[in-house]
């Protein structure tokens, strides 16, 4: 009973955690300066000066996209101020009331069916009490959790296309170079851990653990730089690595896409490597040289088990536990995307993807790669604890 409740802590927190970020993320997307209607009826080839009846088209569109429902669940308002302001898709209508509302008009009583002159025709209101509007269920931010558990995460302003479907493409390619990167780094690591500890405090150990330091040292942008001059092309070094040209959106599956451009994939997860490699194998080696030092081991060894035994049964796994904590930990930021060396390497990750959505102010992108991340960090979190606690009983 008492590890179910913990367990039912957790997993309000966890989720207590989403539905604030969600809240967060969804005010920030609300105040940004950006008339998202206008660029989707821009998208469809409807502009302002070749519409006679563009008004009525922007209306439409915009009580389509539900920008007539009020923010949230509730309001709580000065009693003259007009409730939902957002039901008035003029923004003449809405900027005359906001300022009739500032010099202290009664402007409660107005609704989206109003024209004009019902705007300029107001009395001067009384004190202003605070006054609470609850508008249930029927409000933009219901609709849009409702949206995003459903699927729908909204539009580009950029092309139209969904927000979804972009995102999911570039998680793809960016999961296919944060798996393989793991899976190389983590052998690599271990054999190179195993190596130095075997010969420790010899010469070889010494100028290894110097070299890794350096690795781990140098910059991702500097080091992306010197493979794609030095390692792509015979001009100044080796072609050891093969950049094809690729551009996304061709009609083909990601699977495909991802064949074809592992030429593409291999410099950016020989980059990653390189450096997860310096950090990983100096964690690894300090865990199996603490294990040695148990007084467990000096016990184990009297049954005259071999030295390669006691790494690979005992040291070993007691050194690898700490790396899914580090594992679930970091692979958040590294769905994210590795801006530097996507961007660096043509990559269409999620790090090209946010770059891109940011540099052509494409917000429903940016907020829908946000809130995706948030979502993965919690759960990822949640599955590295549970991991973590099923791998070493001593937790529980």
């Amino acid at each position: 009973m008492k590890w179910t409740t913990k367990t039912l802590v957790k997993l309000a927190g966890w989720m207590s955690t989403i539905f604030l970020g969600s809240i967060f993320i969804f005010v920030i997307s609300k105040n940004v300066k950006v008339d998202k209607v206008e660029k989707l009826l821009a998208i469809e080839g409807i502009e302002a000066e070749s519409t006679l009846d563009y008004k009525e088209l922007y209306r439409k569109k915009y009580i389509a996209l539900n920008e007539h429902l009020p923010l949230f669940y509730f309001e709580i308002i000065p009693s003259h101020h007009c409730p939902n302001k957002r039901q008035f898709s003029d923004y003449a209508i809405y900027s005359s009331i906001r300022l009739a509302e500032k010099e202290g008009y009664d402007c409660h009583h107005l609704s989206g069916t109003k024209e004009m002159t019902d705007v300029q025709n107001l009395q001067k209101a009384s004190f202003p009490w605070p006054k609470l509007y609850w508008y249930g269920s029927r409000n933009q931010y219901h609709t849009y959790l409702l949206s995003v558990l459903s699927g729908d995460w909204g539009s580009s302003v950029r092309d139209g296309k969904a927000v979804g479907s972009k995102i999911q493409r570039a998680l793809g390619w960016t999961l296919s170079i944060v798996l393989l990167n793991f899976v190389i780094a983590l052998v690599f690591s271990i054999l190179l851990a195993v190596f130095l500890w075997k010969r420790n405090n010899s010469r070889v150990d010494h100028f290894i653990q110097a070299l890794l330091h350096a690795l781990y040292s140098i910059p991702g942008f500097w080091l992306a730089t010197l493979v794609l001059i030095f390692f792509t092309g015979p001009q100044y070094g080796m072609p050891i690595f093969y950049t094809p040209l690729y551009t996304p959106g061709q009609d083909q599956s990601l699977g495909s896409e991802i064949w074809l451009a592992l030429g593409k994939i291999a410099p950016v997860v020989f980059c990653l490597t390189l450096q997860d490699i310096a950090m990983l194998t100096r964690l690894i080696r300090s865990k199996i040289a603490a294990s040695f030092q148990e007084p467990f081991m000096d016990v184990i060894k009297t049954r005259g088990i071999t030295e390669n035994a006691l790494i690979l049964r005992h040291s070993l796994p007691n050194a690898l536990l700490p790396l899914i904590t580090l594992f679930f930990n970091s692979l958040p930021a590294s769905i994210a995307g590795s801006l530097i060396f996507e961007v660096v390497f043509n990559i269409p990750g999620m790090g090209r993807l946010l770059n891109d959505s940011i540099q052509s102010a494409d917000w429903p992108v940016v907020y829908g790669i946000t809130l995706m991340s948030l979502i993965t960090t919690v759960a990822l979190y949640a599955m590295g604890d549970s991991l973590y606690r099923w791998a070493d009983p001593r937790i529980k």
